[in-house]
């Protein structure tokens, strides 16, 4: 219980891990990393014993769920996860008109 803690990285629009809190002295272990796009959990924190938490586990992807008349939405920018990404939580369909 050294107090020694802070934040991981922010997630970015790639498909690459956001590393989780690594400060190289901190005796409880490091964070786990967070999901990519295409991954949808984050991984496990290390270390941690009787005097030292170990890290946290790292966040999961968020989901997108874009709905549309014609049920196909025509994306000029970037998703993360894409839509056409290996799986994805992003998904788009037909909108419940009343």
């Amino acid at each position: 219980v050294d107090g020694t803690s802070g934040p991981g990285a922010k997630g970015s629009l790639d498909q690459l891990r956001a590393p989780g809190f690594a400060l190289a002295f901190a005796p409880g272990g490091a964070g786990g990393a967070g999901g990519p796009g295409n991954t949808i959990d984050g991984l496990i924190g290390s270390g941690g014993d009787l005097i030292d938490d170990g890290g946290g586990g790292g966040g999961a992807v968020g989901r997108i769920r874009i709905h549309t008349k014609s049920g196909s939405a025509a994306v000029t920018g970037v998703l993360s996860p894409g839509l056409t990404d290996a799986n994805t939580t992003s998904t788009q369909g037909t909108v419940t008109l009343r």
